[in-house]
């Protein structure tokens, strides 16, 4: 049975939620395995959606309530909520069509698609006994990865950050760890495969798991 609180798992990953609900969502991770499960498999939407072309919707009119006269709004208090409602969606339906997007972005770019030789950078932190193994693939809008990691603390909202030669960061998947000693995790970046400097694999809190370094 899907958890009523996966709904908000868009929002979630989109930093779309106020701190308390991002809290109060990130305690209900720890004990709710759908939720987990669901999360897991929108991992790579953060940095999907950097490179996927969205149009910014035509501006309408406020609505009005039934007894307001022409001209007033109706008081609005879910302004934010629609907003959040609105990147839920936009989230949701990337999770549903990833595969077509992908296939999209890639035949519509005028540039030639890079060679795709995939590269596999591995470590492993002593300190948190956390170990990790990245396969950078190039594609025509960036670069997707695959991470396998081992000894990750279970229940845990994680992050993968890629950093550029640019010195440009950017968030490429976040997930729940869950109870068992290997997670897999999908994710997609707009940097270039050759410009990717390092990965870092951190917990929501900002504490660094493991850092995946390329020569």
């Amino acid at each position: 049975m899907a958890c009523h609180e996966s709904a908000s798992l868009g929002a979630y990953l989109l930093g779309a939620l106020d701190p308390a609900e991002h809290a109060a969502m990130t305690r209900h991770l720890s004990g709710c395995r759908h939720c987990r499960a669901e999360l897991l498999q929108m991992a790579p939407l953060p940095g999907l959606l950097r490179h996927t072309p969205f149009e910014e919707p035509s501006p309408t009119k406020p609505a009005t309530s039934p007894g307001a006269t022409s001209g007033t709004p109706a008081t609005d208090n879910g302004g934010r909520r629609g907003m959040r409602r609105v990147l839920t969606a936009c989230a949701l339906a990337v999770a549903a069509a990833g595969t077509a997007i992908g296939l999209y972005l890639a035949t519509s770019m005028p540039t030639a698609a890079p060679p795709t030789v995939a590269v596999t950078l591995s470590a492993t932190n002593p300190s948190t006994h956390v170990a990790a193994s990245a396969t950078l693939t190039p594609e025509a809008t960036g670069t997707t990865v695959r991470l396998t990691l081992t000894g990750l603390p279970p229940a845990t909202v994680c992050h993968l950050v890629v950093h550029a030669t640019d010195g440009e960061s950017e968030t490429a998947a976040s997930w729940a760890s869950g109870h068992t000693t290997t997670d897999t995790v999908p994710a997609s970046t707009a940097i270039s495969s050759p410009d990717i400097t390092s990965l870092d694999v951190v917990t929501a809190s900002g504490q660094l798991l493991v850092a995946i370094t390329q020569s």
